[in-house]
């Protein structure tokens, strides 16, 4: 009985640890918030040092966002209104940030939002455009860039916890066994 044991536990070991492990090109994600910003942030691939950002949810100044232009890549482009330069990549260093072009979200139909770095740890600017009107700064201000664990890493905590418990569960009931029989 014991061979089938742990046979059955190395084999979903193996297969836990196969199958519920995030492969290296999985993205991470961050939530950004400050004075009117609250964005989820989904990176993606690596680019320029950073990493390109391929997904944005949340509000800036209450009002829903999606993110706009895309990977332009490193150097930057032109925002469809013509108003901001944007690159779309955050760099996850140990104090994550935005560069100077920062990340271009797309408010309602024709307004953008450009939120970008100062060049400090958690200092910000974000600037808004309506309707392809001239842009406007909402602020200059500090803002806090956090990292979110990903659902496969509590996935594996969890399975962890769960493993330990097992384990132990096991040896106090083979612990037992030992001391009755001994008596």
């Amino acid at each position: 009985m014991f061979r089938i044991s742990a046979r059955l536990t190395t084999a979903l070991t193996a297969v836990l640890l196969l199958g519920l492990s995030a492969p290296a090109s999985q993205a991470a994600t961050y939530n950004f918030t400050g004075v009117g910003v609250d964005l989820d942030i989904t990176m993606g691939a690596p680019d320029n040092g950073g990493f390109d950002i391929t997904n944005v949810t949340g509000t800036v100044l209450g009002v829903p966002v999606t993110l706009a232009g895309g990977d332009p890549g490193a150097g930057g482009e032109i925002s469809p209104d013509g108003l901001f330069i944007y690159d779309n990549i955050l760099y996850p260093t140990s104090n994550p940030v935005f560069d100077i072009d920062g990340l271009l979200v797309q408010i309602g139909q024709d307004s953008y939002a450009n939120l970008w770095g100062n060049g400090s740890a958690n200092s910000y600017s974000l600037y808004t455009s309506a309707n392809g009107g001239y842009p406007v700064q909402n602020g200059s201000y500090t803002g806090i860039l956090t990292a979110t664990p990903l659902p496969s890493t509590w996935t594996m905590l969890i399975v962890g916890f769960l493993g330990l418990g097992f384990f132990a569960y096991r040896g106090t009931k083979q612990g037992s066994a030992a001391i009755t029989a001994a008596a």
